[in-house]
């Protein structure tokens, strides 16, 4: 009789242990698909902001020469490109900058 009371106990024990880490991970699997949703939600915002972003600042397009332009479009050509090309390297600059200031915070102890 005293091992049937034991194994009755181990058994009761589990169950108990099983129902409680069931009720866990239900509870677990809930708040990730709570989490999931959040996550798309701002996942379809983001690409949102991205479309306007795209459509209100488009890319800058590289001016194109002409074979016969004049003096005067032909100056004015290469200012445009001056200006097109000044403007890439003040962002590869500012892009250069903020990775540096970037790494400079991960590698600093604190």
């Amino acid at each position: 009789m005293l091992w049937f009371s034991v194994w009755l106990v181990l058994v009761l024990l589990t169950l108990l242990g099983a129902y409680l880490l069931g009720r866990r991970l239900w509870r677990s699997g809930k708040a990730l698909a709570a989490e999931l949703g959040r996550a798309n939600d701002l996942a379809d915002r983001l690409d949102a902001l991205r479309t306007e972003l795209a459509a209100k600042y488009p890319p800058p397009t590289p001016p194109r020469p002409h074979l016969d332009a004049g003096p005067a479009e032909l100056t004015g050509f290469l200012a445009l490109r001056h200006e097109h090309l000044a403007g890439i390297s003040r962002r590869k600059r500012a892009r250069v900058v903020r990775a540096t200031r970037h790494w400079t915070s991960i590698v600093t102890p604190r």
